[in-house]
C-alpha cells in the first residue's frame, strides 16, 4: 500500500523555523535539512511502524522518528488509513510534549 503524505498546517511553521536556524549557520545545511524531511517521509511511508510511540490513547497513536542525517530533529506523525499525517517537526531538545497539549 502506498501512503500519501499530508502535512498539518503548523508543520510549515516548524520547517521554516528550523531551516532558518540552520540557514544562519550555513545555507547548504538548510537545503540538506529540507531534503532530509523528504527522505525521512519516504522511509516512513515504506514502513510507518518504524517510529517509536510518542503518545498513545484511545483515539490515536502518535509516533516520532529522528530525521535522517539530522538526529537532533524529530518528525511526529501518525498513520490514518492510506495517509501518513505529519503533525510536527521539532528540535529534540525542546519539551516536545507541550506541543501536543
Amino acid at each position: 500500500m502506498t501512503l500519501t503524505v499530508c502535512y498539518a498546517p503548523v508543520v510549515r511553521h516548524d520547517i521554516n523555523e528550523c531551516a532558518e536556524d540552520l540557514e544562519s549557520q550555513d545555507i547548504a545545511e538548510a537545503d540538506r535539512f529540507l531534503e532530509s524531511i523528504r527522505q525521512t517521509t519516504e522511509v516512513l511511508c515504506a514502513d510507518p511502524g518504524l517510529g517509536g510511540r510518542f503518545r498513545s490513547d484511545q483515539t490515536e497513536t502518535i509516533r516520532c522518528y529522528a530525521l535522517l542525517d539530522f538526529a537532533d530533529y524529530l518528525l511526529f506523525y501518525r498513520q490514518e488509513d492510506s495517509a501518513l499525517q505529519i503533525l510536527r517537526i521539532l528540535q529534540g531538545s525542546w519539551e516536545c510534549e507541550q506541543f501536543f497539549d
